[in-house]
């Protein structure tokens, strides 16, 4: 998934639980793990970091 799809992904999902604050406030909640999740994972070159990203972004 390209950081492009991503990003229309998460902003079809603020704008559907935009009606709905505690929603929203959840929404914002996971896309801030997700966040904390990549960080990490870019500024290491450690072997399988990527795929256990992918593996966390999809299995969630």
């Amino acid at each position: 998934m390209t950081l492009n799809l991503m990003t229309s992904a998460i902003k079809k999902d603020i704008s559907e639980y935009m009606d709905n604050e505690k929603e929203f406030n959840e929404l914002c909640k996971t896309i801030g793990s997700l966040i904390q999740a990549v960080i990490p994972t870019i500024s290491s070159n450690t072997p399988g970091k990527l795929e256990q990203l992918k593996k966390m972004i999809w299995d969630s």
